[in-house]
């Protein structure tokens, strides 16, 4: 799902996206991998054949090519090897959290890693399963794997509680069990178990912790439309960022906050100020080089403009954002925003620009799993490239 796309003012004037409408599968990219590495060594095993055999004949230049047979099949077996030395290198990166895009569109690798937690929570290897899953929660979470990850969290929060590590579960608690079950709209088990790592988090005086906490809970507060409760939140998030020590940490929270805050204000319909706060938190993290979190603002922002009135700006921030979350394979983000462009080509009767922002989201909901809402948006793209 690699697509290159420029950016413009007005509907009429888009470049159609390009390149590939998928990306190359795993298996596909293994045995190209294999056939250049044994290509390499077959074609250097016949430079050295012919060389030494013919300065030993007297003379520089190769008299004759050798015969290919058991050599270039040792060959073609180091090729393999050589090969899955480098996946498991870079299986080995990836869960170290040193290539979160890459693992992230790598789906195999998660499920490897996942399958690898499983086997070690039914051993009771406690250990094993708070270390993989901590590295795990972030490109589960980007990946859309919401369903794997809410699993991951009971694994995590019971593994903690047997060790007796309160980071590990309040972790679990407010993000895996948390966050993410109310997005799967389980909402009131969502908010008790937030409310209990909270609980935690505070008893151990872990601000930064507490302050996820509060601003899960003032983000639930917003969108339920209790504004009241949501104030008190963010106010008590507050609180807890200006007691955390780390200061890149602090300013994280600041920007997160600040995307809160704005989510708040447009609630309350102050929209020019909601913008404002998005741009401010979108600017951090992009200074903090956070970009799971930059991604996200684009789509708030872009909302924030048409409520404005401004339909090309707002197109704009659609594109760029699709752009972004693409390359770093964040699921939601490419749904979220390909969706609010295909309504604006929609509207400014480009049809087959339409198509492929949806036939974008319908890849990445069917790579969260999410099987009917990939067939109702491949459904719209036939119908707009029939009409």
């Amino acid at each position: 799902m690699n697509r290159a796309i420029s950016k413009v003012r007005s509907p009429s004037e888009i470049v159609p996206f390009e390149g590939r409408s998928r990306p190359l599968s795993p298996t596909y990219r293994f045995g190209k991998r294999w056939v250049l590495q044994s290509g390499g060594l077959i074609g250097l095993w016949v430079a050295a054949y012919s060389f030494f055999d013919s300065v030993s004949s007297g003379s520089l230049v190769p008299t004759s090519i050798p015969t290919l047979y058991a050599v270039p099949a040792a060959a073609i077996l180091v090729g393999l090897v050589a090969t899955l030395a480098e996946e498991l290198v870079g299986v080995v990166r990836q869960t170290a959290g040193l290539g979160m895009a890459e693992t992230v569109d790598h789906p195999q690798i998660i499920e490897d890693v996942t399958s690898q937690i499983e086997a070690s929570y039914k051993e009771r290897k406690w250990d094993v399963v708070l270390r993989f899953g901590r590295v795990m929660i972030r490109p589960l979470w980007i990946a859309g794997r919401y369903q794997s990850l809410t699993k991951l969290g009971e694994m995590m929060e019971t593994a903690a509680s047997s060790k007796g590590s309160a980071e590990d579960q309040i972790t679990a608690l407010i993000d895996p069990l948390g966050w993410t079950t109310y997005k799967l709209g389980k909402i009131d088990f969502a908010v008790k178990n937030i409310k209990h790592g909270l609980r935690i988090a505070e008893e151990h005086k872990m601000s930064s912790l507490a302050y996820k906490a509060y601003r899960h809970l003032a983000g639930i507060a917003i969108d339920r439309g209790d504004l009241i409760e949501s104030d008190e939140n963010i106010c008590s998030a507050v609180r807890m960022i200006d007691v955390i020590k780390d200061k890149k940490e602090k300013k994280s929270a600041e920007a997160g906050i600040l995307l809160t805050k704005g989510l708040l204000s447009s609630k309350k319909g102050l929209v020019q100020e909601s913008l404002e706060y998005f741009l401010s938190s979108r600017k951090m993290f992009k200074d903090l080089r956070d970009e799971e979190r930059y991604v996200k603002l684009f789509q708030y922002i872009a909302e924030s403009y048409m409520k404005l009135g401004n339909p090309n700006e707002a197109l704009d921030a659609y594109r760029k954002g699709v752009d972004e979350a693409v390359r770093i394979q964040r699921s939601d983000a490419i749904i979220a925003n390909a969706l609010g462009a295909a309504e604006l080509y929609e509207n400014g009767k480009e049809g087959g620009r339409a198509s492929e922002c949806y036939f974008l989201a319908a890849d990445a909901c069917s790579a969260m799993g999410l099987a009917a809402d990939a067939q109702l948006y491949r459904n719209k793209a036939m119908v707009l490239i029939r009409s």
